[in-house]
């Protein structure tokens, strides 16, 4: 119960994050994918770079903690500039699309970390098992709603 507890908590972050700053899920979902692919190339570099300086953390592992901020790192980064959404229904579809591919690509990382109960582990294999198509939908989307930005504002008639 209280991995699943986490898990929603987890997702309404993300949800905040993108719904509070009203960014548009369109750079937001690129970004994310930037960091999958970031994370995927350095994580196994930076990891050992990182307790070389002298950080070192028990739990969870460092690796799951420099993985996780690789993932995160573009898109955290773009929620402070960018076009943003006006209309209440884009925001809520901006925010629930981007915490639901944010917490795909984390499903790696938190399921070799967290320990899960019966219940946690029925809902990790329900989302782990859509994973793929939560992404590619995602990315789908993503790249619609980087298109559409900015196609719609009035054009500028010149006198």
């Amino acid at each position: 119960m209280v991995s699943i507890i986490f898990l929603i908590v987890l997702f309404g972050l993300l949800f905040l994050m993108a719904f509070a700053t009203r960014r548009r899920f369109g750079l937001l979902g690129l970004a994310l994918c930037a960091g999958y692919l970031l994370s995927e190339i350095y994580t196994n570099t930076l990891t050992p770079f990182i307790e070389q300086q002298g950080v070192s953390i028990s739990y969870p592992p460092l690796e799951i903690v420099v993985q996780t901020v690789l993932i995160l790192l573009p898109a955290a980064i773009l929620l402070f500039s960018g076009a943003s959404y006006q209309v209440m229904w884009q925001r809520v579809f901006g925010a629930v699309a981007f915490a639901a591919m944010a917490m795909a690509f984390l499903m790696e990382p938190l399921t070799s970390t967290l320990q899960f109960d019966t219940s946690g582990m029925a809902f990790v294999t329900a989302f782990g098992g859509s994973k793929d198509i939560i992404i590619g939908i995602g990315v789908v989307l993503a790249v619609a709603d980087a298109l559409l930005t900015g196609y719609f504002k009035p054009k500028k008639h010149s006198h």
